[in-house]
């Protein structure tokens, strides 16, 4: 793919990021409400935990266990059962957005970055405040050497999760030590 249908992509993605707004009166809902205005910490943490839990799961069974089977399969480090079983779960919850953000961070492991930031699109079409997401696009548009749109990515989601001290320092550093410019 070329370095224009890269760019491109990136501003595919950060239009979703920017545009996609959510009404939610659930449990996600009140934990995002809570998240935004917490000082990083354990409290923090514990609530951004309980979203990535709320995240990872289904209401269906077959979903959790298949989801359980793709975790321990990237924990041993076994990509190619991870991708397909990945790839199954994307045909069969395509509504999910953690399976979609799974196989993204797998296709970004892999260095396939088109199709990660694919993946990372439709992961925030499902679920716009998807803070590993977009740090993660953030990480690939560095990758491709886009330093703004990292930035850009970056500072959204630290303001969704107050706990990514890193991803703080290095929007500090990439302000501090890199030329940027304007989209």
């Amino acid at each position: 793919m070329s370095v224009d249908s890269v760019a491109l992509l990136i501003e595919q993605v950060l239009i979703t990021m920017m545009t996609t707004d959510v009404v939610e009166r659930s449990e996600l809902g009140s934990l995002f409400e809570k998240l935004q205005f917490m000082e990083p910490g354990e409290e923090s943490r514990q609530v951004e935990n309980r979203i990535w839990e709320v995240w990872c799961g289904h209401e269906e069974p077959e979903a959790a266990e298949a989801m359980e089977r793709v975790a321990a399969a990237l924990n041993q480090g076994s990509l190619t059962d991870a991708n397909e079983g990945l790839n199954l779960m994307v045909d069969r919850w395509p509504s999910w957005a953690e399976v979609w953000n799974k196989r993204a961070t797998l296709r970004f492991v892999e260095e396939r970055d088109v199709e990660s930031m694919q993946d990372i699109e439709r992961t925030l079409q499902l679920e716009p405040r998807h803070f590993g997401a977009i740090s993660g696009f953030g990480q690939l548009c560095m990758r491709a050497g886009d330093v703004d749109s990292a930035v850009v990515a970056f500072e959204r989601a630290v303001r969704l999760n107050p706990n990514f001290e890193d991803i703080r320092k290095a929007i500090a550093y990439l302000e501090r030590e890199l030329p940027r410019t304007l989209h």
